[in-house]
Protein backbone atom coordinates (compact mmCIF):
# COMPACT_ATOMS: atom_id res chain seq x y z
CA UNK A 1 0.00 0.00 0.00
CA UNK A 2 2.70 2.52 1.03
CA UNK A 3 4.92 1.44 -1.87
CA UNK A 4 2.04 2.02 -4.33
CA UNK A 5 1.39 5.46 -2.82
CA UNK A 6 5.09 6.35 -3.00
CA UNK A 7 5.26 5.26 -6.66
CA UNK A 8 2.12 7.31 -7.44
CA UNK A 9 3.62 10.48 -5.91
CA UNK A 10 6.95 9.87 -7.63
CA UNK A 11 5.23 9.53 -11.02
CA UNK A 12 3.12 12.62 -10.30
CA UNK A 13 6.24 14.66 -9.45
CA UNK A 14 7.99 13.42 -12.59
CA UNK A 15 5.00 14.35 -14.77
CA UNK A 16 4.76 17.82 -13.16
CA UNK A 17 8.51 18.31 -13.76
CA UNK A 18 8.07 18.05 -17.56
CA UNK A 19 7.85 21.53 -19.18
CA UNK A 20 4.63 22.84 -20.71
CA UNK A 21 4.71 25.42 -23.52
CA UNK A 22 1.82 27.71 -24.34
CA UNK A 23 1.61 29.99 -27.36
CA UNK A 24 -1.40 32.27 -27.76
CA UNK A 25 -3.02 35.14 -29.61
CA UNK A 26 -6.26 36.33 -28.05
CA UNK A 27 -8.56 39.34 -28.13
CA UNK A 28 -11.55 39.84 -25.84
CA UNK A 29 -13.76 42.88 -26.35
CA UNK A 30 -17.32 42.08 -27.40
CA UNK A 31 -16.23 38.60 -28.46
CA UNK A 32 -13.37 36.25 -27.65
CA UNK A 33 -11.20 35.55 -30.67
CA UNK A 34 -7.82 33.97 -31.28
CA UNK A 35 -6.07 30.67 -30.70
CA UNK A 36 -4.13 28.82 -28.01
CA UNK A 37 -1.55 26.08 -28.62
CA UNK A 38 -0.42 23.86 -25.75
CA UNK A 39 2.63 21.57 -25.99
CA UNK A 40 3.81 19.09 -23.37
CA UNK A 41 7.01 17.04 -23.16
CA UNK A 42 8.86 19.13 -25.76
CA UNK A 43 6.11 18.73 -28.39
CA UNK A 44 5.32 15.04 -27.78
CA UNK A 45 1.74 16.14 -27.05
CA UNK A 46 0.43 19.19 -28.93
CA UNK A 47 -3.09 20.66 -28.76
CA UNK A 48 -4.36 23.71 -30.67
CA UNK A 49 -7.68 25.35 -29.86
CA UNK A 50 -9.35 28.19 -31.77
CA UNK A 51 -11.25 30.61 -29.56
CA UNK A 52 -14.55 32.12 -30.54
CA UNK A 53 -17.14 33.12 -27.95
CA UNK A 54 -19.63 35.96 -27.67
CA UNK A 55 -21.18 37.71 -24.71
CA UNK A 56 -24.86 36.80 -24.29
CA UNK A 57 -27.15 39.60 -25.49
CA UNK A 58 -30.49 38.09 -24.49
CA UNK A 59 -32.58 40.13 -22.03
CA UNK A 60 -33.51 36.90 -20.22
CA UNK A 61 -29.87 36.30 -19.32
CA UNK A 62 -29.41 39.72 -17.74
CA UNK A 63 -31.44 38.98 -14.58
CA UNK A 64 -29.32 36.01 -13.46
CA UNK A 65 -26.22 38.15 -14.06
CA UNK A 66 -27.45 40.66 -11.46
CA UNK A 67 -27.91 37.88 -8.90
CA UNK A 68 -24.48 36.47 -9.75
CA UNK A 69 -22.94 39.91 -9.37
CA UNK A 70 -24.42 40.18 -5.86
CA UNK A 71 -22.95 36.81 -4.92
CA UNK A 72 -19.60 37.81 -6.39
CA UNK A 73 -19.62 41.16 -4.61
CA UNK A 74 -20.41 39.55 -1.24
CA UNK A 75 -17.67 36.94 -1.68
CA UNK A 76 -15.39 39.56 -3.20
CA UNK A 77 -15.97 41.89 -0.24
CA UNK A 78 -13.40 39.96 1.82
CA UNK A 79 -10.89 40.19 -1.04
CA UNK A 80 -11.40 43.94 -1.47
CA UNK A 81 -11.10 44.43 2.31
CA UNK A 82 -7.93 42.32 2.29
CA UNK A 83 -6.47 44.52 -0.49
CA UNK A 84 -6.63 47.46 1.93
CA UNK A 85 -4.23 45.64 4.28
CA UNK A 86 -0.51 46.26 3.49
CA UNK A 87 0.64 42.74 4.59
CA UNK A 88 -1.86 41.10 2.21
CA UNK A 89 -0.89 43.44 -0.65
CA UNK A 90 2.79 42.65 -0.12
CA UNK A 91 2.08 38.91 -0.07
CA UNK A 92 -0.05 39.14 -3.23
CA UNK A 93 2.65 41.13 -5.04
CA UNK A 94 5.27 38.56 -3.94
CA UNK A 95 3.02 35.75 -5.24
CA UNK A 96 2.61 37.43 -8.64
CA UNK A 97 6.34 38.22 -8.76
CA UNK A 98 7.27 34.59 -7.98
CA UNK A 99 4.90 33.32 -10.67
CA UNK A 100 6.29 35.85 -13.13
CA UNK A 101 9.91 34.84 -12.59
CA UNK A 102 9.01 31.15 -12.93
CA UNK A 103 7.70 31.65 -16.47
CA UNK A 104 10.05 31.59 -19.47
CA UNK A 105 8.52 34.25 -21.72
CA UNK A 106 9.05 34.97 -25.38
CA UNK A 107 7.63 38.07 -27.13
CA UNK A 108 4.64 38.41 -24.76
CA UNK A 109 2.39 41.40 -25.47
CA UNK A 110 -0.61 42.13 -23.22
CA UNK A 111 -2.92 45.14 -23.29
CA UNK A 112 -5.69 45.37 -20.65
CA UNK A 113 -8.54 47.76 -19.93
CA UNK A 114 -10.07 47.11 -16.50
CA UNK A 115 -12.89 48.90 -14.73
CA UNK A 116 -15.18 47.86 -11.87
CA UNK A 117 -18.69 49.10 -11.04
CA UNK A 118 -17.35 51.28 -8.24
CA UNK A 119 -14.57 53.77 -9.09
CA UNK A 120 -13.17 53.36 -5.56
CA UNK A 121 -12.90 49.59 -6.08
CA UNK A 122 -11.13 50.25 -9.40
CA UNK A 123 -8.70 52.50 -7.53
CA UNK A 124 -8.01 49.78 -4.95
CA UNK A 125 -7.46 47.24 -7.71
CA UNK A 126 -5.11 49.66 -9.47
CA UNK A 127 -3.17 50.04 -6.19
CA UNK A 128 -2.19 46.37 -6.65
CA UNK A 129 -1.90 46.22 -10.45
CA UNK A 130 0.03 49.50 -10.79
CA UNK A 131 3.14 48.34 -8.88
CA UNK A 132 3.06 44.99 -10.72
CA UNK A 133 3.09 46.71 -14.12
CA UNK A 134 5.93 48.92 -12.86
CA UNK A 135 7.96 45.82 -11.90
CA UNK A 136 7.52 44.41 -15.41
CA UNK A 137 8.56 47.59 -17.20
CA UNK A 138 12.21 46.72 -17.88
CA UNK A 139 11.68 43.34 -19.58
CA UNK A 140 12.50 43.20 -23.30
CA UNK A 141 10.57 39.97 -23.89
CA UNK A 142 7.37 41.38 -22.35
CA UNK A 143 5.16 44.40 -23.00
CA UNK A 144 2.32 44.97 -20.52
CA UNK A 145 -0.04 47.93 -20.78
CA UNK A 146 -2.86 48.27 -18.24
CA UNK A 147 -5.42 51.06 -18.49
CA UNK A 148 -7.73 51.58 -15.50
CA UNK A 149 -11.26 52.66 -16.43
CA UNK A 150 -13.06 54.59 -13.70
CA UNK A 151 -16.28 55.62 -15.45
CA UNK A 152 -17.64 52.17 -16.40
CA UNK A 153 -17.35 48.47 -15.73
CA UNK A 154 -15.25 46.79 -18.42
CA UNK A 155 -12.69 44.10 -19.09
CA UNK A 156 -10.86 44.02 -22.43
CA UNK A 157 -7.74 42.04 -23.30
CA UNK A 158 -5.50 41.91 -26.36
CA UNK A 159 -2.57 39.50 -25.97
CA UNK A 160 -0.04 37.35 -27.81
CA UNK A 161 3.20 35.50 -27.13
CA UNK A 162 4.57 32.20 -25.87
CA UNK A 163 5.29 30.94 -22.35
CA UNK A 164 7.15 27.89 -21.09
CA UNK A 165 6.78 26.65 -17.53
CA UNK A 166 7.49 23.67 -15.29
CA UNK A 167 4.17 22.89 -13.54
CA UNK A 168 5.90 21.65 -10.38
CA UNK A 169 7.27 25.15 -9.75
CA UNK A 170 3.80 26.69 -10.18
CA UNK A 171 2.27 24.17 -7.76
CA UNK A 172 4.88 24.95 -5.10
CA UNK A 173 4.33 28.73 -5.43
CA UNK A 174 0.54 28.32 -5.23
CA UNK A 175 0.80 26.05 -2.17
CA UNK A 176 3.04 28.62 -0.46
CA UNK A 177 0.39 31.29 -1.15
CA UNK A 178 -2.49 29.10 0.03
CA UNK A 179 -0.85 28.17 3.36
CA UNK A 180 0.41 31.71 4.01
CA UNK A 181 -0.84 32.97 7.43
CA UNK A 182 -1.39 36.46 5.96
CA UNK A 183 -3.81 35.09 3.35
CA UNK A 184 -5.71 32.99 5.91
CA UNK A 185 -5.99 35.92 8.29
CA UNK A 186 -7.27 38.44 5.73
CA UNK A 187 -9.58 36.23 3.62
CA UNK A 188 -11.37 34.35 6.36
CA UNK A 189 -15.08 35.21 6.63
CA UNK A 190 -15.99 37.64 9.43
CA UNK A 191 -17.21 35.93 12.59
CA UNK A 192 -20.70 36.80 13.71
CA UNK A 193 -21.21 37.85 17.30
CA UNK A 194 -24.13 36.10 18.95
Amino acid sequence: MLLGLAIFFLVLILVLAIPVSLSFKTCWKQTMEGHVKLQWAYGLVSIRHNLLATKPKSAKLKKPKRNTRRVESSSGRNFMAALRQPPFRRRLIKFVSDLWHTLEKSDVRVSLRIGLDDPAATGQLWAVIGPITGMLFGYREVSLVVEPVFHESCFEVDSSGSIRVIPLKIVSIMLAMIVSPVVWKELRPPQRLE
